[in-house]
């Protein structure tokens, strides 16, 4: 094949890896304008590969051995603000609307998912007479580069897409052969992908137009939703993990854990009563339930563990009654079990890290995943004895000078006297007769709209000044030198520490992360169905069901057949009927119950509004002729007014669904059809954070050698599919081949000769068999050798270890084990290590 008149075509082979970049014989600005060449020509190569792949096809249909039935076209675009370098050949009024003349820029990159698929019928002359009036579908993928806009609007997303359907060559003329055209466009709810959609449907109509919204955004909206009742306490939250990163500050707040065991340790003797048990089950099996979280498989294994590893230190450490504050209770089964010091020793080195493993996870505000884990991080720590207000308010002491000023009552009168403010602001007393919460007032009803802000209204357990995010969020703006224009770093922190004491003096704090914990199971299982959902390895599962049991289900089936729906009310609605047990018996009040009703409330009416609605419409609907129990349907009892263009056209040209055609129809749609586009969010994501990477202290990479990596992942991810399908192995670079067969065998030891040990004793062998048997190379060996240094500085401490090493050198040349069972008291006993240890020791007393 050539290009022209005599470019050859030579491969399309991309596979820019490491071991690439060091076989390549020149310089690295060579290699990158090389890479960018042969990304060009693979686009190039990519669009005249169509158009002969087309011409093909329309051979075969004009010999008869293909009768066409559909042509379908699927396309996912996004956009995503990206710094970088703008191309040198821009035009000059883009590069004034885009950014500076020279340097990087924050502009705004359009990535484009397309596919097609034909739907063919083996014709009457078709030479294979096994392919004659069966159903065949042609997929593949047309490979798209990135484009850079502006601004997003309507014209230029249209645009945009326009010159990614223009290349594949041929296409309009074409499509004109089908009877049946379908456009199946997935993006976000923006505006502009929205009119873009119409227009190009409008633009040529023929094509059977459904826009599908994405529904991992819409998941991550209902989530949203809930949180934005405490945007106040998500702000709060997120200056506690800004806080928790600063120099020195988790060290700090370790240490003043350490003191708060020492001096609020209470030791009870005996066995804690049952309900102490039940409460901290209930506890950790809402902020320490192992792999609930909507991460990939992977990072939730490792999770997990860790997750498993804490539950098992607080459930055996922290074995009293979690709810008194006043004191840190430890259980023990005898007087005599243990000393006070042993105890407090204990706690420190263990308790310490279960309750703070490390920073404080990030609350994502513009995330979809990783609001469980901060939620889990400080709800264990308030849950436990409610560390978290003193942990804060000693760390944040000498800090408390800045002040926001409080609005006055008369400014706040009426905000808290009717509707839902007043249903949760009620001063809740208690009967002495039946112990319930008394009404003070009557039952509230729906407030008028006023002018009053919707955010004084949103949070029942916070006061109208705290609510909203901008009160509670400390403004970097405020804390610029007017003088130098720098950020006065001191002052940003002591405001960030002052709003932090002030947030966990309130009363809300014993409870919010419980109910916000509570509220979310539902948004958060749907998530992580969504994301299983929407990723490759569900999908692989599902083409082995197919060839192994000859059924399988589909993104669309999967929204359609109600389990999404199913999962999530189930959730919503043990939230609304069920008990939680987590809750401190001093947070059982009324105002408690109504946030959690309300953000249930929000929950549901968000989901049944954003997707689950949508769900059971058309042409979702359509598909659940798909399903086995449904193959007696012979048609739909909707009107026609019920359904979109799409469903209308397919049931007027199939009456009848069961047909073999309208099955083999409906299974082409569902296999193209994305109801997502987090493919393109996770692509968006890896290209700016290698173009962050690749852009620190030097200079930004360019859009094209952004765009030249992004289609080299694109076609490489390709090729290792079809390398998974067909059971190809990987081509190997140079390198590797110049050392096949030179690989070095490792040495086997003979066998029959056993291994020498070195044994023997001495001082510091000793030193280490009585204090540090047991313990990993880390830093505790590093204290254990401090602590050798300094016991030879004490003559009558030293001589025992001495004398014990000599004993020991003497066993060994005798043929035992030196050192073996030697406690500093000079006495035997099995596993030392063990016996010394109080963790252990109550372990295996429980």
């Amino acid at each position: 094949m050539t290009m022209g008149a005599s470019r050859p075509v030579a491969s399309t082979t991309m596979s820019f890896n490491l071991a690439a970049a060091q076989d390549f014989e020149g310089s690295e600005r060579t290699f990158v304008r090389d890479k960018q060449r042969l990304s060009m020509m693979n686009l190039h190569f990519a669009s005249m590969s169509w158009r002969v792949i087309l011409q093909a096809f329309q051979q075969q249909i004009d010999d008869k051995t293909l009768v066409p039935v559909c042509i379908m076209k699927s396309r996912r675009h996004d956009e995503t603000p990206t710094k970088l370098r703008l191309p040198n050949k821009l035009p000059e009024d883009r590069r004034k609307v885009l950014g500076k003349r020279t340097g990087a820029v924050t502009a705004k990159v359009v990535q484009t998912k397309m596919e097609l698929a034909f739907l063919m019928q083996g014709g009457s002359l078709n030479k294979n007479e096994a392919l004659r009036g069966k159903y065949i579908l042609f997929r593949s993928v047309v490979p798209c580069p990135l484009q850079l806009v502006d601004s997003c609007t309507i014209a230029n997303m249209r645009w945009l897409q326009e010159e990614q359907e223009a290349r594949v060559p041929g296409l309009v003329h074409f499509s004109r052969q089908f009877p049946l055209k379908f456009s199946l466009p997935a993006t976000d709810r923006h505006f502009s992908n929205k009119g873009a959609e119409k227009a190009l449907n409008n633009s040529d109509n023929t094509w059977l137009m459904y826009h599908f919204l994405c529904d991992t955004h819409k998941a991550a909206q209902i989530q949203k939703t809930e949180f934005d009742l405490l945007s106040g306490n998500v702000s709060a939250m997120l200056m506690f993990s800004i806080a928790t990163r600063q120099g020195n500050s988790l060290n700090e707040m370790k240490n003043i854990l350490k003191d708060l065991i020492e001096t609020r340790l209470l030791i009870q003797v005996g066995k804690p009563p049952a309900e102490y048990t039940e409460h901290r089950r209930a506890v950790h099996d809402l902020f320490l339930a192992p792999g609930h979280s909507a991460m990939p498989d992977g990072r939730r294994a490792t999770a997990s563990e860790n997750i498993l590893r804490r539950r098992l230190i607080l459930e055996h450490l922290c074995n009293g009654n979690l709810q008194r504050s006043d004191c840190i209770e430890f259980w023990l089964p005898t007087a005599d079990f243990a000393s006070r010091d042993q105890v407090v020793h204990v706690l420190q080195e263990w308790l310490i890290p279960a309750l703070l493993p490390g920073p404080c996870p990030e609350f994502p505000r513009s995330r979809w995943t990783g609001a469980d884990l901060a939620l889990d991080f400080l709800g264990v720590l308030q849950s436990h004895h409610a560390l978290l207000r003193p942990l804060i308010q000693i760390w944040t002491q000498g800090h408390t000078h800045v002040d926001p000023q409080l609005p006055s009552s008369s400014s706040r009168a009426g905000l808290d006297n009717e509707g839902w403010s007043a249903a949760s602001n009620l001063q809740n007393t208690v009967d002495a007769d039946r112990g319930d919460v008394v009404l003070q007032h009557p039952v509230p009803e729906r407030p008028v709209q006023s002018n009053a802000s919707t955010a004084q209204l949103a949070d029942p357990e916070l006061p109208a000044w705290f609510q909203s995010a901008e009160d509670v969020a400390v403004d970097l703006q405020d804390h610029v030198q007017a003088e130098t224009g720098d950020v006065n770093w001191a002052s940003f922190n002591a405001a960030l520490k002052a709003k932090l004491a002030r947030w966990c003096e309130h009363s809300s704090v014993q409870h919010v992360f419980v109910v916000m914990r509570a509220a979310m199971k539902a948004p958060l299982k749907l998530l992580s169905d969504v994301l299983t959902f929407a990723g490759s390895t569900w999908e692989q599962q599902q083409a082995a069901l197919k060839a192994k049991t000859g059924t399988r289900s589909y993104r669309v089936l999967k929204a359609a057949d109600g389990s999404l729906e199913r999962s999530f009310m189930t959730r919503l609605s043990e939230g609304f009927h069920g008990q939680l047990q987590s809750l401190p018996s001093s947070a059982c009040l009324r105002v408690t119950r109504v946030l959690l009703f309300r953000m249930l409330a929000r929950a549901g009416a968000a989901g049944e509004q954003l997707m689950f609605a949508e769900h059971r419409a058309f042409p979702y609907k359509l598909f659940t002729a798909l399903k086995q129990n449904m193959q007696n349907i012979e048609a739909f009892p909707d009107q026609p007014c019920m359904m979109d263009r799409l469903s209308f056209e397919i049931k007027k040209k199939f009456p009848d669904l069961r047909t073999a055609e309208a099955q083999a129809c409906l299974h082409s749609l569902a296999s193209i059809i994305w109801t997502d586009i987090s493919c393109v969010e996770a692509t968006h994501a890896s290209t700016r954070r290698i173009t962050t990477v690749r852009s620190v202290q030097v200079s930004a990479v360019s859009f094209e050698q952004v765009n030249s990596d992004h289609m080299s992942r694109e076609l490489s991810t390709l090729r290792e599919a079809m390398r998974e399908q067909t059971g190809a192995q990987a081509p190997r670079t140079k390198t590797q081949k110049r050392h096949q067969g030179h690989t070095a065998r490792k040495k086997r030891r003979p066998v029959g000769k056993p291994r020498k040990y070195k044994r023997g004793g001495g001082a510091y062998r000793a030193f280490m068999s009585i204090h540090g048997r047991g313990n990993r190379l880390g830093p505790s060996m590093s204290r254990l050798t401090q602590n050798y240094h300094e016991a030879k500085r004490d003559p009558e401490r030293f001589a025992r270890y001495v004398e014990a090493g000599k004993a020991g050198t003497v066993a060994a040349r005798a043929g035992y084990e030196a050192l073996e069972n030697v406690r500093e008291d000079g006495t035997e006993g099995k596993e030392p290590g063990r016996q010394n240890c109080l963790l252990c020791r109550t372990y295996d007393q429980n």
